[in-house]
């Protein structure tokens, strides 16, 4: 952004009107052309999440900068705006759920919530399944207005066709993977999921 002053001295006269603009507050975050008023910012990689405003005050004084030159001043606010650059994380690495081999499909088996400090639609995350050895069994959405991931059956607790099968399937337990993106960007952060099957009755 740009500052500019204006001095009523005659500008053909000598230095009266030669303004030189300098930066009295915001260094080392920002600095100002001499000539031109033209704000810059003075360090790379500049962080909103770790600081969003800052208060510069920037001096225009005549006679090209010399003693003897009057001066006035100007405070700007600068307000850091939000870009995607923080990956979404989960609080814990595990969790572990369990089921009841009773429960029917659409029935949801438990919730998990990944945090993105990003702002608006860049901190919005969405969840997807991604690996696992019981994937097929359930389906994973997520809550527009808690941003969790809701995890449902897809089909029955054991998602076997035989008795044995379900036992098994039942003492082995479905690992799965789940990864939290935010808009325009996937992350490798990622949680593994631990649910077992339940009897019915059982402790």
């Amino acid at each position: 952004m740009q500052v500019t002053a204006t001095d009523a001295d005659d500008p053909t006269y000598g230095n009266s009107a030669r303004l030189v603009y300098s930066i009295l507050q915001g260094q080392p975050y920002f600095s100002v052309e001499p000539q031109t008023g033209i704000i810059r910012t003075a360090l790379p990689n500049m962080d909103r999440e770790a600081r969003q405003e800052y208060d510069v005050v920037i001096q225009a004084k005549d006679m090209g900068g010399h003693m003897g030159g009057l001066s006035g001043t100007t405070e700007v606010k600068i307000t850091l705006t939000d870009v995607n650059d923080n990956p979404p994380k989960f609080p814990q690495s595990v969790y572990s759920m369990s089921v009841s081999e009773d429960k029917v499909p659409g029935e949801e088996v438990g919730r998990l919530k990944a945090k993105d400090p990003d702002l608006e639609d860049n901190g919005l995350v969405n969840y997807r399944l991604i690996d696992g050895d019981g994937i097929s069994m359930f389906e994973l959405s997520t809550n527009s207005e808690t941003r969790e991931a809701v995890i449902k059956l897809r089909k029955d607790a054991a998602g076997a066709s035989t008795p044995e099968e379900a036992d098994d399937d039942c003492t082995k337990g479905c690992n799965r993977s789940v990864s939290g993106s935010s808009t325009g960007r996937v992350y490798g952060s990622s949680t593994e999921e631990v649910c077992r099957r339940q009897h019915k009755g059982s402790s």
